[in-house]
């Protein structure tokens, strides 16, 4: 059983999900479409940078876990990095491949509003649940295939039926707009393949 305490901290962090999600796409969108004199950057400098933010967060958490002691981060690097170096390589196929998602991603909002991304982009659950039954054997209830079946049809209803303007037309969807479901799509496609490959290597699952 769960205690009150770790409930609510299960909740506060569902919360935080959804709001660093939700502020993420509407903050790339805007920076997206946002009019400008000059060039606009580049979406590799943006994958490039949040990259390398990622790995000094990762590098001052392990340092702090060595109670900050060099000799225990050169360890730490030294026994997960450089000493296994099969397992390395297995784990920088899918940095690869989430390094050209976020690539993608970017294409994707330049073109498309932000909910009609999110919405799309939520194949990546149904796209996880059929990868983590048929490579990592495990089962899903009834409730949870219906689920994935309601989740499906909103996401074929927003990329089929056209959505009214102010005045009450249709909007159709514009040839970018077309082109940019192809990236969506494929990045839920990709992301999830990699996340549960991901997850079976590090399990060390045959």
């Amino acid at each position: 059983m769960f205690s009150p305490s770790s409930a609510k901290l299960k909740y506060v962090s569902l919360g935080v999900l959804v709001l660093q999600t939700t502020s993420l796409v509407l903050t790339m969108r805007y920076s997206r479409t946002l009019p400008t004199e000059g060039p606009r950057y580049l979406a590799s400098s943006a994958v490039v940078c949040a990259e390398v933010v990622k790995i000094i967060t990762c590098t001052v958490l392990v340092f702090k876990d060595g109670s900050f002691s060099v000799q225990a981060l050169n360890l730490v690097l030294r026994e997960e990095i450089i000493n296994k170096p099969w397992e390395t390589l297995k784990l920088a196929i899918p940095a690869g491949i989430y390094t050209l998602q976020n690539n993608v991603l970017y294409v994707a909002l330049s073109n498309l509003d932000a909910a009609t991304y999110q919405v799309t982009y939520q194949l990546k659950i149904l796209t996880t649940a059929l990868f983590s039954v048929s490579m990592l054997s495990k089962k899903l209830g009834v409730y949870q295939w219906l689920s994935l079946l309601v989740l499906m049809m909103g996401v074929a209803f927003v990329q089929v039926i056209p959505a009214p303007n102010n005045m009450g037309s249709p909007i159709f969807l514009t040839k970018g707009c077309r082109f940019s479901f192809q990236p969506s799509r494929s990045i839920s496609y990709n992301s999830n393949c990699v996340a549960v490959v991901s997850e079976k290597v590090l399990t060390g699952e045959p």
